[in-house]
């Protein structure tokens, strides 16, 4: 992990908060969906040390990070270093609870990998 990784997570994070106060869940969809996936990067970088700055930024931050901006930053980041993510968000009914992670070829990156058995997916980004 670099700190440059790191601010770029705390700048995400602002970046998500404001997306959210103008327009909404929709607009925030549709900023990660157009995010595209870097051709070439400028060195290799695993989906840990992504993880790990986006935490260190959490810290940093003045507001609580919930799985939806978590998981907005991280499916740019590791796009914008080349890695082909989704974001996914899904929902189950009782009790009522959504989540958002990301997953790589299946693999869930953001979160236990049981996430994905416990939530029906409702959108994949």
């Amino acid at each position: 992990m670099t700190r440059l990784d790191a601010l770029l997570a705390f700048a995400g994070y602002f970046l998500v908060d404001v997306v959210l106060a103008v327009g909404g869940y929709p607009q925030l969809e549709r900023a990660v969906r157009r995010w595209p996936v870097r051709r070439s990067t400028p060195r290799t970088i695993s989906a840990g040390e992504i993880c790990a700055a986006l935490d260190r930024a959490a810290v940093w931050y003045p507001r609580t990070r919930r799985c939806l901006a978590r998981s907005a930053v991280a499916t740019c980041l590791l796009r914008w270093h080349g890695l082909p993510v989704k974001m996914i968000v899904g929902a189950r009914q009782m009790p009522f609870h959504a989540h958002a992670w990301v997953e790589l070829d299946g693999q869930v990156l953001t979160d236990s990998p049981k996430v994905a058995d416990r939530y029906s997916v409702l959108v994949r980004i």
